[in-house]
């Protein structure tokens, strides 16, 4: 049972930190970066893995995976790092993020639009 206890490996946490919780993103072509800081290193033997709305998704470099062409509405992220055997070690809180239609009152990603103007600030008094 000793060498079972070695097995858990020495994490801390594992916090997603992108994107945080309840954040939006306008239209479709949406890009979402998820990505998660593993409180602890990671073994060679273990794996870290996102779960995409209940979907298992393998983490790239970085612990970070791009989402893309997701459907409209709310979507769930939980990061766990798993072991040979593919059971979870430490599992990360879920989160939900949103994926939008862009409007006029909410336009695309900062990228698609134009920068709005400045809005004016009031002078405080002196």
């Amino acid at each position: 049972e000793d060498a079972d206890g070695d097995e858990a490996g020495p994490y801390e946490s594992l916090p997603i930190v992108q994107p945080t919780p309840d954040q939006v993103f306008f239209g479709a072509d949406a890009t979402v970066v998820a990505a998660a800081e593993l409180g602890g290193t990671l073994r060679s033997d273990h794996t870290v893995v996102f779960f995409v709305n209940g979907n298992r998704r393998p983490a790239g470099a970085g612990l970070a995976l791009e989402l893309q062409n997701l459907d409209r509405g709310s979507h769930f992220l939980r990061a766990a790092v798993l072991d040979r055997n593919g059971d979870p070690v430490i599992t990360s809180q879920q989160i939900t993020f949103h994926i939008r239609e862009p409007s006029i009152n909410s336009p695309q990603s900062p990228q698609a639009r134009p920068k709005p103007p400045p809005k004016p600030t009031p002078r405080p008094a002196t």
